[in-house]
């Protein structure tokens, strides 16, 4: 089994009367790279620092490899933290900065040196020990914080927002050069983010976390595909929301009445009582456009109309509410042009009822 397994049991972290972290549970499986997914100020950056030691929990514990941590200081857990700040020493070169954690810990020199050495290399720094902080460029500084973050061989590695400061490309490159280290190194990662495309990119499982609790846990595809609540839904990645009446549920899903349509569509999603509203979750890449009469579905109005390279996006006025549509981009095909009326379709079971915020 896997080292670096992490267990947040019924944490909660006051302020005085701010309760940050609300009774949060969740368990990290060794190995793996998991996201902490939420938006500013949601709590997600205090759970990281209570699994840190750098907070303690006001209630709950936390658990390493079964050993309870909730109160042993930040130096004497198996973790390795690599901070936005990035916190490189100006005075030392890269070499320095990178042994310096080994030289606390009373390893000779000359392992240190090639300690450093080997992590240099697994970054795409080799040679570079000679340099001063201040000749790197940024994404050269991510590599170093991570390589001295690693070098001591911690159970878990915390990464808070540590690529925010990297413009888009930088940032893209660097995303995938930390799922290659992690796998490569098996080290768990825990990573806070508040970039949805950042955190479906590179985790395993992603917690999305909103105001101080856990929305949902599960892998990208999961939280896209199937999300728990309208704020996850919401969060991660553009949705269409719209409202529905439930006329019953089977082992095929729940089917359910659009309201203002009367159109019926079979959802997925957990049971619901007949009659309750729901509100319908649908991604806008789901849908598809056809010609008025092209079969059943609701129409309406191209109103705009957006090329953004691989796809095209629509909004379309239907019943006097905007719906966003995704489609993939083909230079045989022109698509449709504002101001024509369409027919918007989507295959069975691709919305998601979700208890309505409504009710």
């Amino acid at each position: 089994m896997p080292a670096g397994e992490v267990q947040v049991d019924r944490v909660m972290k006051r302020y005085g009367p701010v309760q940050a972290v609300q009774n949060v549970s969740l368990n990290v499986r060794g190995a793996e790279f998991l996201s902490l997914l939420g938006p500013s100020g949601c709590g997600k950056t205090t759970l990281l620092r209570m699994i840190a030691g750098f907070e303690t929990p006001t209630e709950g514990r936390i658990m390493i490899d079964g050993a309870d941590v909730t109160k042993v200081p930040t130096y004497r857990r198996p973790i390795g933290m690599v901070m936005q700040s990035l916190a490189l020493f100006p005075h030392m070169d890269v070499r320095e900065n990178v042994t310096f954690g080994l030289i606390l810990r009373k390893e000779s020199r000359a392992i240190a040196e090639r300690k450093a050495e080997d992590a240099l290399a697994m970054v795409g720094l080799a040679g570079y020990g000679d340099r001063l902080v201040h000749q790197l460029s940024g994404g050269q500084k991510q590599r170093v914080a991570l390589a001295r973050s690693l070098v001591t061989e911690p159970a878990v590695l915390l990464l808070d927002e540590p690529l925010s400061a990297l413009d888009l490309k930088l940032r893209q490159q660097m995303q995938e050069e930390l799922k290659r280290i992690q796998k490569r190194v098996g080290t768990t990662f825990i990573f806070v983010t508040h970039d949805q495309e950042e955190a479906m990119t590179m985790s395993d499982r992603i917690a999305v976390v909103n105001e101080g609790q856990i929305e949902q846990v599960g892998s990208p595809q999961e939280i896209y595909d199937s999300p728990a609540s309208l704020f996850v839904a919401n969060f991660v990645g553009d949705t269409n929301v719209l409202q529905a009446e439930v006329l019953g549920s089977d082992a095929s899903g729940t089917q359910v009445r659009l309201l203002g349509t009367g159109e019926t569509v079979n959802a997925r999603g957990a049971a619901f009582a007949q009659g309750a509203r729901v509100e319908l979750m649908v991604r806008p890449d789901y849908l598809r456009l056809n010609s008025p009469g092209a079969g059943t579905g609701l129409t309406g109005t191209i109103t705009e109309r957006t090329f953004v390279g691989n796809t095209t996006r629509y909004l379309v006025s239907v019943n006097g509410r905007e719906m966003k549509v995704r489609v993939p981009h083909s230079p045989q095909v022109n698509g449709f042009m504002p101001g024509q009326d369409v027919l918007i379709t989507w295959p069975s079971g691709g919305c998601v009822a979700l208890p309505s915020t409504k009710n």
